[in-house]
């Protein structure tokens, strides 16, 4: 499964892969759970850009699982720190679970269905993303909306 901490530096690696320069939104990001990890400077980073979010104030959980609703919102903050600014709140088809999508994780969700394989017309807001799944997505996001 995915974590947040590998999170945090595979979406640093795609930021610097498209050319671009890591611009902070003057956050001061502190988490205490990061101290020990070996991926706390890409976790403050993408939290200083304004990518990613602790659990609390203090709290990054540098070990918690993501959801796909939750990815959902990281990529498409991603999306727009690298210019792209589609509006992913729009979804093409009907889903079975889309009202089961948190009320902050409604204007990305359509990310999900622009760059996953979504399978029996669901969103799976709340399930756990794995790490073959992230790759997946972050190589559609590459192959559709980044260009050179």
């Amino acid at each position: 499964l995915m974590r947040r901490y590998d999170l945090a530096g595979r979406l640093m690696d795609l930021y610097e892969e498209c050319g671009c320069e890591q611009e902070s939104e003057n956050n001061t990001i502190r988490f205490t759970d990061i101290e020990e990890s070996e991926y706390k400077a890409d976790i403050e980073k993408c939290a200083e850009m304004g990518i990613i979010n602790g659990v609390s104030e203090t709290e990054f959980s540098p070990n918690g699982v993501l959801t796909c609703e939750q990815l959902a919102v990281i990529l498409d903050r991603l999306m727009k720190k690298l210019g792209n600014e589609i509006d992913f709140s729009v979804i093409e088809r009907e889903y079975t679970d889309i009202d089961k999508v948190s009320s902050w994780a409604k204007d990305s969700i359509g990310i999900i269905e622009s760059c996953f394989n979504v399978i029996n017309n669901r969103l799976a807001p709340d399930e756990y993303v794995t790490v073959e799944e992230f790759e997946e997505i972050i190589e559609n996001i590459k192959n559709h909306y980044i260009t050179d």
